[in-house]
C-alpha cells in the first residue's frame, strides 16, 4: 500500500464493538502495522436442554444470534438453517422467534417443508430492527426422539447465512456448523437353555428396573428415568416408568411393562438414557425354572464416552429345566413344615402307648 491513512473495515461485519472502524496509518516512520479490528462478524450458537435421552422425549433447541448493522443495506439476508438426522422428528409448530427477550410475530419467514421435514429455515427482516443493534435475537424449537435414535448418535446442526456487501446483494457467507447431538441407549437380552446356549428359548419374561439416574448437559435438567420404577413403553413409542410392587405376582404387572423374549429367545429395552437399570425374570418359558434376583446390571453412561461407540448393552440369560423346590418361606415349605410336625406328632404318641401297654404287660 502506499503511504498514508486508511479506514479497514472487514467484509461483511456488521457490529462495531467500540462504535467506530478502525483506523490505521502508514506513515514513513512506521511503515508497518499490526491492527486489532474492533469490528465483529454476525455469529450463531445453538444448546439443547439434554444429551441423554429416551425414546419419545422432547428434546428443547435455542438457536442465538444478534440484530446486525445493516447500514449502507438496501436488503439485507439473516437466515437460521437448521438440519436434523433421522433419530429427531421436528415440530414445526414449535418454532418461536425473539428479539431482546420479546417473542416476534411478524418480520420474519419460516420454511419447513424441505428435506423431509429434516430442515428448516427462518428469515428475520433485521432491517425492521436497527434500534436494538447488537441485541439477542433467539429462536426456539422441539424435536421428539424417535426409534431411529434408539443405540445411535442423532445430530443436527445450524448455519447462520447472512449479507456481506452493501454494494452486492448477492454476495452472502454462511458460517460454519455448529452442532448439537443426542443418544440413546438399549438393552439386549437374548434366553437360552443352561445345557445348550445355542437353542433359543421363547415366552421368558422380563422387566428392568431403574436404580438410578445421571443429571445430563444443562443445569436443571431433569432426568426423566424414575429411580425405583420400571421401564414400560406404550402404543405411542414413548418410554415411561410405572410401578411395581410385587414381581412373583406376574397378573399385577402392568402388561406395558414386560417384554417377552422370541422365537430367537430375543428381547429388547429400547430407548435409554444414562443411569444404572436391573433385569428381572417374572416368568420362565414353558418347561424350565424362573430365575429369582437381580440378572443383570446395566450401566449406561454414554457421556463418558468421546465418540459414544457403545450405546448396545447385551446379556444373555440361561434357564434350566426341571422340577424347582418351593420357595424358602413359600406355602409349599409350610406344607412340608405342618406334615412333618404331624408325623412327628404320631410318632411321639404311639411311642407313647407302646411304653404304656409295656408296663402293663
Amino acid at each position: 500500500l502506499a503511504l498514508g491513512y486508511y479506514m479497514v473495515y472487514p467484509k461483511g461485519a456488521s457490529v462495531n464493538s467500540e462504535g467506530y472502524t478502525t483506523i490505521v496509518s502508514l506513515t514513513t516512520t512506521n511503515p508497518s502495522q499490526d491492527i486489532v479490528q474492533k469490528a465483529t462478524f454476525p455469529t450463531i450458537s445453538k444448546v439443547d436442554d439434554d444429551e441423554s435421552v429416551e425414546l419419545g422425549q422432547v428434546v428443547n433447541y435455542t438457536v442465538t444470534g444478534q440484530v446486525p448493522n445493516t447500514s449502507g443495506f438496501t436488503t439485507y439476508d439473516y437466515t437460521i438453517t437448521d438440519t436434523m438426522t433421522a433419530g429427531l422428528t421436528f415440530d414445526p409448530d414449535s418454532v418461536k422467534v425473539y428479539i431482546d427477550n420479546t417473542e416476534i410475530t411478524e418480520n420474519f419467514t419460516k420454511d419447513t417443508t424441505t428435506a423431509g421435514g429434516k430442515t428448516f429455515s427462518v428469515t428475520i427482516d433485521v432491517m425492521k430492527y436497527q434500534d436494538k443493534v447488537g441485541k439477542e435475537i433467539r429462536v426456539t424449537y422441539t424435536a421428539t426422539v424417535n426409534s431411529a435414535a434408539v443405540a445411535t448418535v442423532s445430530k443436527n446442526h445450524v448455519t447462520l447465512t447472512y449479507s456481506n456487501d452493501p454494494k452486492n446483494s448477492e454476495s452472502k457467507t454462511t458460517t460454519p456448523a455448529i452442532e448439537q447431538t443426542v443418544y440413546s441407549a438399549k438393552l439386549n437380552v437374548t434366553k437360552v437353555d443352561g445345557k445348550d446356549s445355542t437353542k433359543k428359548l421363547s415366552g421368558a419374561q422380563f422387566v428392568l428396573k431403574c436404580t438410578g439416574v445421571t443429571e445430563t448437559q444443562q443445569t436443571g435438567t431433569k432426568p426423566t428415568a424414575v429411580a425405583g420404577n420400571y421401564y414400560s413403553i406404550g402404543a405411542n413409542g414413548k418410554v415411561s416408568w410405572v410401578e411395581i410392587t410385587d414381581l412373583t405376582a406376574l397378573g399385577s404387572i402392568p402388561a406395558i411393562a414386560i417384554k417377552t423374549s422370541d422365537e430367537n429367545g430375543a428381547l429388547s429395552f429400547d430407548g435409554l438414557e444414562d443411569g444404572t437399570y436391573e433385569l428381572y425374570e417374572v416368568k420362565a418359558p414353558d418347561g424350565y425354572n424362573r430365575k429369582d434376583g437381580v440378572l443383570a446390571t446395566i450401566t449406561i453412561a454414554g457421556n463418558n464416552d468421546a465418540d459414544l461407540t457403545d450405546l448396545t448393552y447385551s446379556r444373555n440369560v440361561e434357564n434350566n429345566q426341571g422340577s424347582m423346590l418351593p420357595t424358602t418361606g413359600g406355602i409349599g415349605t409350610t406344607v412340608f413344615y405342618i406334615l412333618g410336625s404331624v408325623l412327628v406328632l404320631i410318632a411321639v404318641v404311639q411311642l407313647i402307648a407302646r411304653k404304656r401297654m409295656s408296663s402293663k404287660n
